[in-house]
């Protein structure tokens, strides 16, 4: 696959978390559909200490996956990447999915396809631009590399999880917050470092076998003997 201008995914959280959360989703999927809502509410519980990236991944055995999918691109195209409009295209097909199921389908062409996705964009975005979108091969080579990224990385199916790119094993379509917490509780406070900034000062904190400052930057380490040098 060609290496991407950009990191994939679409990311909620600080940039320099200690911990990521990839998650890799079928728009069309019902298992990814049970767990969106926990998705939210790993959102909700750990907005500012984690980051979260949601990747596309359209599973080639769901019929209009990839169009329903693409309209994530799409979205992030025409909101400079707002998570917000993202995620709220994503609410709306995931309470409609029965709509995308093969059965329902069936007997409708590719722009029908393309205009039945449109209704369930964000209202604050043109939906001529975003039917123009879905044809842009610029967008649409994106989501391939989104999914080639996915195959990448050892995804087979959706949902999946992975946490600082380890894949999360189990039935994580079935977890819970709960669930989560059991991991990532412990991850964030072996990640607990003193802070690097004084009102007055840039502080760094050094393990005892180093002896002197950094002549550059900062590195943070947390320590029991909380040793400090200022640069």
């Amino acid at each position: 696959m060609p290496i991407p201008s950009r990191s994939q995914g679409f990311s909620v959280g600080p940039q320099d978390a200690s911990i990521t959360i990839d998650i890799f989703l079928d728009l069309t999927c019902g298992d990814c559909r049970s767990i969106f809502p926990t998705m939210l509410d790993l959102i909700n519980e750990y907005n500012e200490k984690i980051q979260i990236k949601f990747h596309t991944f359209p599973l080639p055995y769901h019929t209009y996956s990839f169009i329903v999918n693409q309209a994530v691109h799409v979205i992030s195209h025409l909101t400079h990447g707002n998570i917000k409009s993202i995620l709220c295209y994503m609410k709306q097909i995931f309470d409609q999915q029965t709509q995308f199921y093969d059965y329902s389908t069936l007997n409708m062409s590719r722009l029908q396809i393309m205009k039945l996705v449109s209704s369930f964009i964000p209202s604050t975005i043109d939906k001529q631009k975003f039917l123009n979108g879905l044809g842009d091969a610029t967008i649409n080579r994106e989501g391939t590399i989104a999914f080639k990224y996915g195959c990448s990385r050892g995804v087979v199916g959706t949902p999946t999880f992975m946490i600082n790119g380890v894949i999360v094993q189990g039935e994580t379509e079935k977890w819970t917050l709960n669930n989560f917490k059991l991991i990532l509780d412990p991850l964030l406070n072996n990640n607990r470092y003193p802070s690097c900034k004084t009102p007055k000062n840039l502080v760094c904190c050094f393990a005892n076998n180093i002896r002197q400052c950094p002549r550059l930057g900062c590195h943070c380490f947390y320590l029991n003997t909380k040793n400090l040098c200022e640069i």
